[in-house]
């Protein structure tokens, strides 16, 4: 399986986990980071992502329309270097959507995407 991405839920977010994605399979993985691991949640939400620029916009931010909304989804990824605990872990992704009522032009948001 070298080469292979694999994803998967935050549930499987756990030390045993990503050291046998590593090491035995040889593969890469994504996986989300939520409040089930709060040391690594926090040690990832305390990143400095407001230092972190969105280097291309036509690659790190969609748009879309429908049902009377726009929606926009802002990525920013930041390389760790040993800043968290999670082993293995080479980088972070945050993705940030918010979303716009057409008719009242109201914005709600951010949160992350699901």
């Amino acid at each position: 399986m070298t080469g292979v991405v694999v994803t998967a839920d935050a549930l499987h977010i756990q030390t045993d986990t990503a050291n046998y994605l590593v090491q035995e399979l040889h593969v890469h993985y994504v996986l989300p980071v939520k409040r089930n691991q709060k040391r690594l949640f926090d040690q990832v939400k305390a990143l400095p992502w407001a230092q972190t620029l969105t280097l291309n916009t036509t690659l790190n931010t969609t748009r879309h329309s429908g049902r009377g909304q726009a929606e926009t989804r802002t990525a920013k990824a930041i390389d760790l270097a040993g800043r968290t605990d999670s082993p293995h872990a080479v980088q972070a992704v945050r993705v940030r959507r918010y979303v716009r009522d057409l008719r009242t032009g109201e914005v709600r948001g951010p949160w992350p995407t699901r």
